[in-house]
C-alpha cells in the first residue's frame, strides 16, 4: 500500500456505505423513503435529545452547506421525523429536535441499527487484519 492514494479509497468506501445504508432504508418499514443521511441526522438528533441543536450546528456537525441543511431538515418535518422550533431569544435560529414518535420509534429499534452497522462495518472490512481496519 506504499503508493495507494487514500483520497479515492476512502471516498469510494464512503459512497458504498451510503448507498448499503440508502438500500436498508428503502428496505426498511420503520423508515420508508429515508435517504442514508437523513438517518445520519435523526440519529445525531437521538445521540443529542439532552441539548438543544440548531440547524446551524447541524451544518457544522455535517459539513454541509446551510441549503442542503434546509432542505433535509424540510424533508424531514413534512415526513414528521423532527419538529422545527424557533429560538426564544432569537427567532432567525431553528432548533431541530426529533418529534415524540420518531424518537420513541427510533428508541424502541436501537438495537436493530446498532446490528446493522456493526454488520456493514463488518462486511467493510472483511479481510482486513486489525491493524490494516
Amino acid at each position: 500500500m506504499d503508493n495507494v492514494q487514500l483520497g479515492p479509497l476512502i471516498k469510494a468506501v464512503n459512497t458504498l456505505f451510503e448507498r448499503d445504508i440508502d438500500n436498508q432504508l428503502t428496505n426498511s418499514e420503520d423508515a420508508p423513503g429515508l435517504t442514508g443521511t437523513q438517518a445520519q441526522l435523526l440519529g445525531y438528533l437521538l445521540q443529542q435529545s439532552d441539548q438543544e441543536i440548531y440547524q446551524r450546528d447541524l451544518e457544522n456537525v455535517f459539513n454541509l452547506s446551510r441549503p442542503t441543511i434546509n432542505g433535509l431538515v424540510k424533508r424531514l418535518r413534512e415526513g414528521g421525523f423532527v419538529e422545527v422550533i424557533p429560538s426564544q431569544e432569537d427567532k432567525r435560529f431553528k432548533q431541530v429536535r426529533l418529534s415524540p414518535k420518531t424518537e420513541a420509534k427510533m428508541r424502541e429499534h436501537q438495537p436493530e441499527f446498532e446490528r446493522a452497522f456493526i454488520d456493514l462495518e463488518a462486511k467493510m472490512t472483511r479481510g482486513m487484519s486489525t491493524q490494516d481496519v
